[in-house]
């Protein structure tokens, strides 16, 4: 099958998809398991056209977002798990994802947020935010949303220097040394 079929098939088949948050799942009696299961397979749909076709992989996530931007977080980061958070081809997805939502819309704020949990650069984030459009204050407050946490490890203090400490056991606390002063015993 000809790349241009598959990815005109991919496109009509992700514009006919109905968006997984939107209020028609709920009316038609759709569970939140249906539409979980719904929204992976999308995703999973996605990234097997993306791995077919890499070179269209930034326009088959931008047409996927613009047709669902409920799935834009999950889009990029299974883009990023893909393709590695140092690629030019993941900061070409970034920024077609971007592009393809409103730049102050809820949407473009998790896709940057989603890309700096990936492991992505905030910095780099940042800017193919600024670029494709986003406000800097915008940007910058998504990446700050999005810094990942987990597996940071806190700074801790220096052990404290021999002679004078207030922890448990040598336990001299500086001073006068010797009485503190003059008296009439010492």
């Amino acid at each position: 099958m000809k790349k241009v079929t598959l990815a005109s098939l991919l496109l009509a088949t992700i514009a006919a998809a109905p968006a997984i948050a939107d209020n028609t799942a709920i009316a038609t009696g759709m569970n939140p398991e249906a539409q979980a299961i719904e929204g992976s397979s999308l995703v999973d749909n996605v990234m097997a056209s993306v791995a077919a076709n890499p070179e269209m992989a930034a326009n088959l996530i931008a047409a996927a977002v613009a047709a669902n931007p409920d799935m834009a977080a999950s889009l990029v980061t299974a883009a990023v798990a893909t393709f590695g958070a140092d690629s030019e081809t993941t900061a070409d997805i970034l920024a077609a994802a971007i592009t393809a939502t409103p730049a102050d819309s809820t949407a473009t704020s998790s896709i940057i947020a989603a890309a700096v949990d990936a492991g992505v650069d905030p910095d780099t984030v940042t800017v193919i935010a600024i670029a494709s459009g986003v406000d800097a204050t915008t940007a910058s407050l998504a990446t700050a949303a999005g810094t990942p946490t987990t597996g940071v490890t806190a700074p801790t203090a220096a052990p404290a220097a021999p002679g004078n400490n207030a922890g448990s056991g040598n336990n001299n606390s500086g001073g006068g040394g010797g009485g503190g002063g003059i008296s009439g015993g010492q």
